[in-house]
């Protein structure tokens, strides 16, 4: 009986061993960073136990169940599909509510700018990729914008997302607009005490808009990209939500701000911005100063704005 006993819990033991490594392999741990998916496909799961050959009956007799493999395409080099969507309201923008099967047709992603700064290669990347040259011509739209940075031919651990709220969240929109005339202008990477990736972005050049363009900023530490920052924004250097805008006017949407707060985007004039010192960056058309605090980074407001001259 003792030695009945003995086996069943050693059977116990070793099951919960299984089942706790299973759990474990399988963990996405506690991280921070944004994880990168642009190129992910659907990986095999840790516990799928099926034979090679029931996958291979399963994949044959089933293939329009298999993922499709995503097309990256390359501004310049690949052909984008042209999908009209959205109207003159919305600036060509899909809704969130709308034109979802349209868009089914759109470029998987697409790569629009690289920059070489050291061991790495910053990219401006867009997912759902269209034209609309009939109504919009000149205008690009694409979803989930951002930075992916690639080290040694893998890109590392993280994703610049360019900022949403102020982009389309708040009028039911679901894509971003580029401007063809603007593709190598959105980024641009500066050596302070830690690399610093200025993400540009461009808005509608009309008379009824106060705010045409705005920057915000993502920073690689350790091979690891971090974003979604906010900056102590001096009066006339920030950039907020228009509070009496009701969202029928997208090209009233957005305010400099008039007092002193925290700006998730900030206001930016120049090219290029100078580099002062391993802490500031200057733009001298809009004559303002960016100082980073790198001290307890990553914390959320990583940078300051105020006039300068």
């Amino acid at each position: 009986m003792k030695r009945k006993s003995i086996l069943i819990l050693t059977a116990l033991f070793a099951i919960c061993s299984l089942t706790a490594c299973s759990e474990n392999e399988s963990g996405n741990g506690n991280s921070s960073i944004i994880s990168n998916n642009s190129n992910s496909g659907a990986a095999d799961s840790p516990n799928d136990n099926s034979s090679s050959e029931d996958k291979s009956k399963d994949e044959s007799s089933n293939p329009e169940e298999q993922p499709a493999e995503k097309t990256v395409g390359v501004y310049g080099e690949t052909e984008i599909p042209d999908i009209s969507c959205g109207d003159a309201k919305t600036e060509g923008k899909a809704t969130i509510n709308g034109e979802n099967e349209a868009l089914k047709a759109s470029l998987d992603s697409m790569v629009f700018e690289k920059v070489t700064y050291g061991d790495y290669t910053v990219k401006l990347v867009g997912d759902k990729v269209r034209t609309d040259k009939a109504n919009f011509p000149g205008s690009i739209y694409a979803q989930n914008l951002r930075v992916e940075v690639e080290k040694n031919g893998k890109n590392i651990e993280g994703s610049g997302k360019y900022s949403d709220t102020a982009t389309y969240t708040s009028q039911y929109l679901t894509e971003y607009r580029l401007f063809e005339d603007k593709i190598g202008s959105y980024l641009d990477v500066y050596e302070l005490e830690q690399p610093v990736i200025a993400m540009r972005y461009f808005y509608d050049d009309d008379a009824e808009r106060t705010v045409t363009k705005t920057v915000e900023f993502a920073v690689i530490k350790d091979d690891k990209l971090y974003s979604d920052f906010s900056a102590d924004s001096k009066a006339g250097t920030g950039v907020n939500i228009n509070p009496d805008n009701s969202g029928e006017d997208l090209s009233k949407m957005l305010i400099v701000n008039t007092e002193d707060n925290t700006c998730r985007l900030s206001v930016f004039a120049a090219d290029e911005f100078t580099l002062t010192d391993k802490t500031t960056l200057t733009d001298a058309d809009a004559g303002i100063k960016y100082t980073f605090n790198f001290t307890d980074f990553p914390q959320a407001q990583l940078y300051s704005t105020e006039k300068i001259g």
